[in-house]
C-alpha cells in the first residue's frame, strides 16, 4: 500500500493539456468525498444503534453477548462486559472505515486518470508528443491498477465473504422469532443488514466502473475525427493503446472472480436462498 501512495505522485495534475480536464474530472472527487462521508455516517450511525441496543431497546446484553446466552450475569460482569463490546466494535468501525477510505482514496485517482486519458485521446491534434506521454501513462495506468489489485485482491474477498455473513447472519436474527417481523426487530436487524448490503453494492459499483471506463478507452482513441489529416499521426502508437485497451481491466476476488455488479447479484441470490432456507425450517 505504501508503493501504491508513493506511485500515485506520479498521476497527472487537474491543470495538464491546458486545464481542460479540470471541469470532466474534478467532479469525481467531489462526488466520492460526498459519498465516502455519508458511508462513514451510515456506518457510525449503526455502530452507534448497535452499541446501544442495551440501552435503546432494553437488552439484558449487546447483540454479539447475547445470542445463547439465557442466564444472564451479574451486574458487575454485564457492565464489563457492555464496556468491552463497545470499545472493541468502535475498533472495528475505525478499521473498516479505514479501510474503505485508503480504497476510495485510490479508486478516485484510478477513475479521474482514466477520465482523463479518454480526454486526452479525444483530441485530434496534439502537441509536441501528448499523444506518446499519453500512451506512456495509459500503460501506467493500467500497470497501477494491476498493482493494486494485488494488495486487495484477497482484502476483497474477505470483505465480500464477510458481508455475505453480515447478511445472512442479519436476516436469521431479523426472522427468528417468526416472520413478518415485529417492529423492534426490524428497528434492530434492517439497519445492520442494510449497511453490509450497501457497502458490497458499492465496492462491486466501482469495480464495474474500473472494466468499462478503462475498456472505453479504446473507443476514444478509434472514433477520433478520421476525417482530418493530424487524427492519422502515430497511428502504429494508437493500434498498441487500442489493443492493450480491449483487455479488460478488472479487480478480482481473491483470483475467484470479477469485482462487478455480477458478483453482488450473487451475494443477494446467496443471502435470499439463506432466508429462504431458513424461513422453510422455522414452518416445519
Amino acid at each position: 500500500m505504501a508503493q501504491l501512495k508513493e506511485s500515485s505522485s506520479k498521476f497527472w495534475n487537474l491543470d495538464n493539456f491546458d486545464g481542460r480536464f479540470k471541469t470532466e474530472c474534478g467532479h469525481i472527487y467531489t462526488l466520492l468525498g460526498r459519498f465516502f462521508r455519508v458511508h462513514k455516517s451510515m456506518m457510525v450511525l449503526m455502530t452507534l444503534q448497535y452499541v446501544l441496543r442495551k440501552i435503546i431497546f432494553k437488552s439484558d446484553l449487546p447483540l454479539t453477548i447475547t445470542y445463547g446466552e439465557s442466564q444472564g450475569f451479574s451486574p458487575k460482569v454485564d457492565f464489563i462486559l457492555f464496556v468491552f463490546h463497545c470499545v472493541a466494535t468502535f475498533t472495528v468501525l475505525h478499521v473498516i472505515v479505514g479501510f474503505d477510505g485508503l480504497f476510495f482514496y485510490f479508486i478516485g485517482h484510478i477513475l479521474s486518470e482514466v477520465k482523463m486519458l479518454q480526454s486526452a485521446f479525444k483530441i485530434v491534434q496534439f502537441k509536441d508528443n501528448d499523444l506518446v506521454i499519453s500512451i506512456k501513462h495509459h500503460q501506467f495506468v493500467l500497470s497501477y491498477i494491476h498493482s493494486m489489485n494485488q494488495v486487495y485482491s484477497n482484502l476483497l474477498l474477505h470483505q465480500h465473504v464477510s458481508c455475505l455473513f453480515g447478511i445472512c447472519f442479519g436476516l436469521f436474527l431479523l426472522s427468528e422469532d417468526g416472520m413478518p417481523p415485529d417492529l423492534s426487530h426490524m428497528c434492530k436487524y434492517i439497519p445492520y443488514i442494510l449497511s453490509f448490503t450497501v457497502q458490497t453494492f458499492t465496492f462491486c459499483v466501482i469495480g464495474s466502473l474500473i472494466i468499462s471506463w478503462t475498456s472505453e478507452i479504446a473507443d476514444a482513441i478509434f472514433y477520433n475525427g478520421w476525417d482530418k489529416s493530424e487524427a492519422y499521426g502515430y497511428k502504429h502508437e494508437k493500434i498498441f493503446a487500442i489493443n492493450r485497451a480491449q483487455v479488460a481491466t478488472k479487480l478480482t476476488l481473491g483470483g475467484f472472480g470479477k469485482l462487478d455488479l455480477i458478483s453482488f447479484t450473487l451475494v443477494v441470490k446467496n443471502a435470499y436462498s439463506f432466508f429462504t432456507f431458513i424461513n422453510t425450517i422455522q414452518d416445519e
